[in-house]
């Protein structure tokens, strides 16, 4: 089986300061028409998570590609400056430039200067969601389409059996082509719960980026 590994833990996306390992294989599964097709599974700690969250939230509510280095160069920076505060945190020590106090300092004033200018917090908080309608979500082991609506900050969801892919993959192909301005994902979960907390960015979920931001400015 073919694979390939893309490590921006020894060293960070230089772009945009994105941090976490991508796997990519090849399916071989039950599935012949999916044979071949690149899989990606993206590994990342909690906090780690917790900023490429952010920076989708930010992106998708400001309409900017800020995760591919696209968009207004204060953003990138602010999100750059960070990640390098949030990896001091967890303990990582890598790559060319050294976790010095001095170094420390620098990032933690600039941090400080940037989320006062840019409202980042504000902002985060402003982009709080409410679910509207999540159809059948004491569903188990079943499937989710979530549409996020960008222009009128509404998330609806819809709960389909495990049964039901076939029925998910069509409903989710005639929502992808409904209008623009709205981003749907197509997910397997166990629940509405387990959903928000692998796709907090849907919710505009803020908490723990917020939480780990206070720490490291302080």
């Amino acid at each position: 089986m073919s694979e390939k590994k893309k490590d921006y833990i020894k060293e960070c996306k230089s772009d945009t300061g994105y941090r976490g390992i991508h796997l990519i294989r090849k399916y071989k599964g039950k599935m012949q028409q999916y044979h071949d097709l690149s899989i990606e599974i993206q590994l990342r700690t909690k906090i780690q998570h917790a900023w490429a969250t952010a920076v989708e939230i930010i992106g998708t509510f400001t309409k900017q590609d800020l995760k591919s280095g696209k968009g207004d160069s204060k953003w990138l920076e602010y999100f750059k400056i960070i990640s390098f505060l949030f990896a001091h945190v967890e303990g990582y020590s890598y790559e060319t430039q050294e976790f010095t106090i001095a170094e420390i300092e620098k990032h933690k004033e600039l941090g400080k200067k940037l989320t006062q200018e840019l409202r980042g917090v504000e902002n985060l908080l402003s982009f709080s969601l409410m679910v509207e309608a999540v159809e059948e979500n004491k569903i188990k082991d079943g499937y989710f389409v979530l549409s996020l609506d960008v222009n009128k900050k509404i998330l609806q969801g819809f709960g389909f059996k495990k049964k039901e892919l076939l029925k998910a993959t069509n409903f989710y192909a005639k929502k992808e082509k409904e209008k623009k301005g709205s981003d749907t994902v197509l997910v397997a979960t166990k629940s509405i719960n387990e959903l928000k907390k692998g796709y907090p960015n849907y919710f505009a979920d803020s908490n723990l980026f917020r939480e780990t931001l206070s720490q490291v400015l302080s």
